[in-house]
């Protein structure tokens, strides 16, 4: 799985702030099966688990699921 460019690279340089991977080789990380990924579990736990989130994400309205549900549920919400 390529990760693109713009999105969920960015994501990850910026959440790389644990041990595992130096935040300069981010950059040349071009898939969560690089070899500086799925070789430390701490970090390959992290990626996998963030680029399943952005894809998870992406695929589905998040926010207006909640909100149907808000609305469907306002008598769970007697002050709102």
């Amino acid at each position: 799985m390529s990760l693109e460019p713009g999105r969920a690279r960015g994501a990850i340089s910026a959440a790389s702030d644990h041990p595992g991977v130096p935040r300069a080789e981010w950059p040349s990380i071009a898939s969560r099966d690089d070899p500086r990924v799925m070789g430390r579990w701490n970090v390959r736990c992290r990626v996998i688990s963030l680029v399943d989130g952005l894809g998870f994400w992406a695929l589905r309205d998040l926010h207006g699921e909640y909100m149907r549900w808000v609305g469907e549920s306002r008598d769970l919400f007697p002050d709102g």
